[in-house]
């Protein structure tokens, strides 16, 4: 069975048909299906309005295929797209997703049910038994918003309006935002030096060293607007840290609120701030909260999410009857 990527046109473009493809996009798509010729083919999208094209080819040459969605937000789909994105996802074997709020939101933009779905668990990059050392708070605490620099999706700017507070001023705490730069670096480096934060938020960009990360922090804050399965907030879970987040993608199935953990029902400042204040009155118990987080997401989460889903795409593809190679 063939397992090497399907390529696919850009994300900008929406439209099923072939057709309306930019020809070279299509052409491309063709010739790489007509020489791979794969028994089944998984159509990754990063984002849910992301162009499900592949699967008219794919439908029109009879190769069954599955759909990963990675992530689904408020946004809708054009009703000009409807047929389309219903087709595709009406034709796929099985439809995965990374949080039931994520299925529920395609569900409702497609208003159909999807009865192929599958929720399934995303990858994470520290270990299964990842036991960073506890840091000191002699110097203060220090918590990590780690996600890419980008205030329409995880909400950075949400965090810079709540320190500037009097109050978040006064205290002995300190804010360090990992990522790399989606185009808002400057907005954030301009929004710290106007509230004269400077010396409680710090961008400190790209970090590869997960678990080195977390043994410089007490806990992970992510304000986050939308998201499929956080990888920040798993791999901060794992860490045995406590997490501040939103009540978005799978973050309310990984945290119990006042636990293991802090929800803000929605991202806006003033619940964001009510989250971070019950953490905060709280903040002597943070190590022992991350560490009853460090369990809970063990008892809800796959210690290998890849071979799980290399697992069920090998049994669709035994349903689907295809062979192997």
């Amino acid at each position: 069975m063939s397992t090497r990527p399907v390529p696919h046109p850009p994300s900008w473009f929406n439209s099923l048909n072939p057709a309306r493809w930019p020809k070279t996009d299509a052409q491309h798509i063709q010739r790489w299906l007509a020489k791979e010729q794969p028994d089944l083919a998984l159509v990754t999208l990063g984002y849910h309005l992301n162009t499900v094209s592949p699967a008219a080819e794919l439908m029109r040459r009879q190769i069954p295929y599955a759909i990963n969605v990675q992530c689904a937000s408020p946004d809708y789909l054009d009703s000009y797209f409807l047929d389309a994105f219903r087709a595709a996802y009406a034709g796929a074997a099985r439809v995965y997703f990374v949080s039931q709020e994520n299925l529920e939101r395609v569900e409702t933009m497609l208003a159909m049910r999807i009865e192929t779905a599958k929720i399934i668990d995303n990858p994470f990059n520290v270990s299964w038994d990842a036991q960073p050392a506890w840091p000191t708070d002699r110097d203060g605490f220090r918590l990590a918003c780690v996600g890419r620099l980008h205030f329409p999706s995880k909400g950075q700017d949400l965090l810079i309006d709540v320190l500037r507070q009097d109050k978040w001023r006064q205290r002995n705490l300190s804010l360090h935002l990992y990522g790399e730069s989606q185009g808002f670096l400057r907005q954030t480096e301009d929004l710290i030096a106007r509230h004269g934060l400077q010396d409680q938020i710090h961008y400190e960009g790209f970090s590869e060293t997960i678990e080195k990360l977390w043994a410089n922090h007490h806990g992970l804050v992510l304000p986050s607007r939308f998201e499929g399965a956080a990888l920040a907030v798993v791999e901060a879970l794992l860490c045995n840290r406590v997490c501040v987040t939103t009540a978005v993608g799978r973050n309310r199935e990984l945290i119990r609120d006042g636990e293991t953990g802090f929800i803000a029902p929605a991202a806006t400042a003033e619940l964001i701030d009510h989250a971070l204040e019950a953490a905060w009155q709280k903040r002597d118990r943070w190590q022992e909260i991350g560490q009853l987080a460090g369990q809970h997401i063990r008892q809800r989460y796959h210690e290998d999410p890849v071979a799980v889903l290399y697992s069920d795409l090998m049994a669709l593809a035994a349903e689907q009857g295809v062979g192997s190679s």
